[in-house]
């Protein structure tokens, strides 16, 4: 469970990796839940480890155009890469060095501006936001005293949640189209 305090593990709902007709694909993406990620055999999806925003992250995010919130988020909460293999070739992960100071006076690391080109390239824009948007949805859900949360799910994931939702569907029915009847022997 997410107690919202800790770094969070999750994957990008857009991932190649993941098996849409094996998968609750919304039940993920409403709980972030990474006991719920089911991949296709010899796939490996791509993992971000986020971290808790503090207030002045949520204020300086939230002060920002709304184009530019999931990015900035994402530059404020993301400690851990795991997957890609043109960000990290040996398979250590990718880890942002850039050491800052935040709004509480503590050093963090941080993304560098090449950083986030590289991300970019690498990942693509919608899962940059998509994870920032994860840690700043974190945030704004309060201090962990609530339980687990349900995260909303963006208009930008209903294509791949009715496709998911469709394609167990299809394997559900399949499966019971395929249980033999067998008539009692004489």
């Amino acid at each position: 469970m997410d107690d919202l305090l800790r770094p969070l593990r999750v994957v990008s709902a857009l991932d190649d990796a993941l098996d849409l007709e094996r998968m609750d694909l919304e039940q993920y993406v409403k709980t972030r839940d990474d006991g719920l990620v089911v991949t296709l055999t010899g796939k490996r999806p791509v993992w971000y480890t986020i971290r808790a925003l503090n207030l002045y992250d949520v204020e300086f995010v939230t002060s920002l155009p709304e184009g530019r919130r999931g990015r900035a988020a994402f530059e404020g909460a993301i400690s851990l890469v795991e997957g890609c293999d043109a960000l990290s070739p040996e398979g250590s992960g990718w880890r942002p060095r850039h050491e800052v100071e935040n709004a509480l006076g503590e050093k963090q690391c941080a993304p560098t501006r090449d950083d986030m080109q590289k991300l970019f390239l690498h990942l693509g824009l919608d899962r940059l936001n998509e994870i920032g948007f994860v840690a700043l949805e974190r945030a704004a859900l309060g201090n962990g005293v609530r339980g687990a949360p349900l995260y909303t799910v963006p208009p930008l994931f209903l294509p791949a949640l009715d496709r998911s939702a469709a394609l167990r569907r299809a394997a559900r029915t399949r499966a019971s189209a395929a249980t033999e009847t067998t008539a009692p022997q004489p």
